[in-house]
């Protein structure tokens, strides 16, 4: 065959192109194994981090020996999942390994939605019987140029905040960024989900009163205003489960 003839050329591009298709196919289904090992661990790190229990560097296998029925360190982080009136519910596999909650209510009928939790448990005995310590739960919404994710852990009845980390989001440096810095985080340690009334009042204010409000980061109003409204949001539904909970009927 003629090497310099078109039939030749684009003959020799297919080939190229095909068995490159099937290397990059080949590769792909090869590391899918371990990229979905990573991103499990990279969410199961990130709930850690709302504990207090997740250091920089730790290993994979640190990480996710909190997750098992053996526990590390004697400590131990159930996940399972609520619907929309609070109630536990039963959950796959899959569901269960998202953490953010933007494809568990995206497009979903309300009646159909789950909404991840992680119950912690600091001793044997407590995971024994079954008395849980803290629970992390996630928040999400829109801030004022993206959509901001983030775990929020309370105490063991869901009314005070242990933790607030928002871990990923595209929010202005400088102004609205700041929610992802330890400054932000730490103001909402110790803060009141409720008021007297029993109502979600936890929210970011120019000029906080009170033990249910912290300061609002300058200049970022929308970002504030996404934050508040998610976590008024998420709270209330979440709040249903802890609401059963403390009368005995959750985990």
């Amino acid at each position: 065959m003629d090497k310099n003839s078109s039939v030749y050329t684009f003959g020799f591009a297919a080939i190229v192109t095909i068995v490159a298709a099937l290397l990059l196919g080949f590769a792909a289904t090869s590391l899918k194994p371990l990229q979905d090992i990573n991103a499990d661990v990279d969410q199961k790190s990130k709930t850690l981090l709302a504990l207090g229990l997740f250091e920089e560097g730790m290993p994979a296998a640190d990480v996710q020996a909190f997750f098992t029925a053996e526990g590390k360190d004697g400590q131990f982080v159930v996940k399972f999942a609520v619907n929309h009136q609070g109630e536990p519910v039963e959950a796959g596999e899959k569901e269960l390994k998202v953490l953010e909650l933007e494809p568990q209510v995206k497009n979903v009928a309300e009646a159909d939605r789950k909404y991840p939790i992680f119950a912690f448990y600091d001793s044997k005995e407590n995971f024994e019987a079954k008395k849980a310590t803290q629970f992390v739960i996630p928040v999400f919404g829109y801030g004022l140029w993206s959509n901001c994710y983030g775990v929020l852990a309370l105490d063991s009845k869901g009314k005070t905040v242990n933790n607030l980390v928002y871990y990923k989001h595209g929010e202005t440096p400088g102004l609205g960024g700041e929610i992802e810095k330890e400054k932000f985080s730490k103001s909402f340690v110790g803060k009141k989900v409720h008021d007297e009334k029993g109502e979600v009042a936890l929210t970011t204010h120019k000029s906080p009163v009170g033990d249910t409000q912290v300061p609002a980061i300058s200049g970022a109003t929308f970002t504030m205003d996404g934050v508040n409204l998610m976590l008024k949001t998420y709270l209330t539904i979440y709040g249903k489960y802890f609401e059963k909970n403390n009368q005995g009927g959750g985990k």
